[in-house]
């Protein structure tokens, strides 16, 4: 059930029973068992990984999480695209969700995400996942799209093991947050291939350890662009535009493609985020620094 911004409510879900007669009972018995926390929660670690048109009963991560907690996707999907509503982007666009929507979501919500998604820390919220699915025996690859677990050798010592896979775990957790919020495309060239975009963080992963798991210290950058950041190469300002350092631009022969290229972006706006739109504060603090770097080349 492919939901967009203005088909979400009741009406969808009664033309989902009609279209699926044969379903209508145990659709029915999946709409009529109150939802829980934990289940809300994983609901929740899935939708701050995808992008709304990701909100399908088709979604493979759908699919797995509905069988997990003995759901139909079409539930789950319906869920994901309820708690837009709870999303102050896009209720400012709209999105009303069910016109009853349920409790538990708000709680839900304001206990991970709060007033401001901007401002929004998921370590808790990823945490939550982490110990649902070890109580219900539900796998890291069910709540976290494309997650691979990793081999650790055998002699490192428990702890240290331990900490490695939370570390792993977590960042595909941030990595999937923010590159879904841009379409999983740069930000600057519009690349979409999957395998060349990255989370770029902002203030650096090493000096920002508090700020680790908050998507809005992340923007969506191809593998190239994301070098240029953290070399000081690219500048991007507070409101969102590129710009290329001396160093950089002559770095490239004049009339080349290369050349052409970097003049078409150069001072350009980024493409804004669908949800966790990068933090003013930190992109003013990380421009700074690229200024000061580009006064002294």
């Amino acid at each position: 059930m492919n939901l967009d911004d203005n088909q979400i409510g009741i009406r969808s879900l009664f033309s989902l029973l009609l279209a699926h007669p044969m379903q209508s009972l145990s659709i029915e018995q999946s709409v009529r068992r109150n939802w829980t926390e934990d289940e809300v929660t994983l609901a929740l670690v899935l939708y701050v990984q995808m992008s709304s048109g990701q909100y399908t009963h088709g979604n493979p991560y759908v699919i797995k999480l509905a069988q997990q907690i003995d759901r139909t996707p079409n539930a789950v999907a319906l869920k994901l695209s309820n708690l837009m509503r709870l999303d102050p982007k896009h209720a400012r666009k709209g999105v009303s969700g069910m016109s009853h929507g349920s409790k538990i979501d708000e709680a839900v919500w304001h206990r991970y995400i709060g007033d401001d998604p901007q401002t929004a820390d998921l370590t808790r919220l990823f945490d939550a996942a982490e110990r649902i699915g070890e109580e219900k025996g539900i796998s890291e690859d069910v709540y976290v799209p494309g997650f691979k677990s990793i081999k650790v050798p055998d002699p490192m010592a428990k702890t240290e093991r331990f900490y490695l896979a939370k570390t792993r775990l977590h960042q595909d957790m941030f990595r999937n947050a923010v590159l879904s919020s841009y379409g999983w495309k740069c930000a600057i060239t519009g690349l979409s291939e999957r395998s060349l975009v990255e989370a770029a963080h902002i203030r650096p992963w090493k000096d920002s350890s508090e700020m680790r798991l908050q998507p809005s210290n992340g923007i969506a950058l191809s593998v190239t662009m994301h070098r240029a950041f953290d070399k000081n190469l690219l500048g991007i300002s507070p409101d969102m535009k590129c710009e290329f350092s001396r160093e950089l631009l002559r770095s490239v022969a004049e009339g080349s493609a290369a050349a052409e290229f970097l003049a078409q972006l150069n001072h350009q706006s980024l493409q804004m985020p669908e949800k966790f739109q990068p933090n003013r504060d930190f992109l003013s603090e990380r421009y700074q620094e690229y200024l000061n770097t580009e006064r002294n080349r």
